[in-house]
């Protein structure tokens, strides 16, 4: 079982800003319109050079993925769970 959910909080604050140049400079992303808000999360920060790591992301979003991955273990006993990298927010108290 893949999981890609720990750096969503990242990969979705992008979808918050608009375009810097071309003919829709300026023109916000769907993030930004509050309609959406069930698709692409509340994540105001806006990185532009998304760092890969955990810097920046909040407890809350940090607890968001340890209940859905740890509900998804339980719920499913997969043999494999892969992560994108490091297994991360460590000190939500995995024990592997």
């Amino acid at each position: 079982m893949t999981e890609h959910l720990w750096i969503t909080y990242k990969w979705f604050s992008v979808s918050h800003g608009a375009d810097k140049l071309g003919p829709l400079a300026g023109v916000p992303y769907d993030g930004a319109d509050a309609k959406y808000a069930d698709l692409y999360l509340d994540c105001p920060k806006i990185y532009k050079d998304l760092p890969w790591d955990e810097a920046g992301i909040p407890e809350s979003w940090k607890r968001t993925w340890f209940l859905r991955v740890k509900d998804l273990i339980d719920q499913h006993q997969p043999d494999f769970l892969y992560s994108d990298g490091s297994l991360p927010f460590q000190q939500w108290g995995w024990t592997w």
